[in-house]
């Protein structure tokens, strides 16, 4: 449970201080900013997820949550273009903040329940779609 929590707290929280830029792709954390809050988490690790640090459990929770979204955007890769047209694409803007975006997602599965059993990487695409369509 504590590790689910863990999960759902990056998914609310991942702001990156700027996003790294290479070939026109951004990114919202670099390896450097993933590297600084997975150290926290095999912290916690070793204390058995006791910690009484709240900074401590905060990325390491940072750190589960991104690893678990690379590793849904890996397993996706290949199912994504059979679905392109269930499942529109997205522009947002490369100025997107993280904070923003996760509060479009977090609004559209509250409000658009029938989403909740797709994949969560679909039901990310699908939000942010949503808000931010492609021309």
């Amino acid at each position: 449970m504590k590790k689910l929590f863990a999960c759902a707290l990056i998914v609310c929280s991942m702001t990156g201080a700027a996003a790294a830029q290479d070939a026109g792709t951004v990114a919202y954390v670099s390896g450097n900013d993933l590297a600084e809050v997975c150290r926290s988490y095999l912290t916690v690790i070793r204390e058995n997820w006791k910690s009484t640090n709240p900074q401590l459990v905060y990325n390491a929770g940072r750190c589960t949550g991104f690893v678990t979204g690379a590793l849904d955007a890996l397993a996706m890769e290949g199912v994504q273009k059979p679905h392109a047209a269930i499942v529109p694409r997205a522009c947002p803007p490369k100025t997107l903040a993280m904070g923003a975006a996760t509060e479009i997602v977090a609004n559209f599965l509250d409000r658009q329940p029938q989403y909740r059993s797709e994949p969560g990487f679909f039901a990310v695409r699908r939000a942010i779609a949503a808000a931010y369509p492609c021309p």
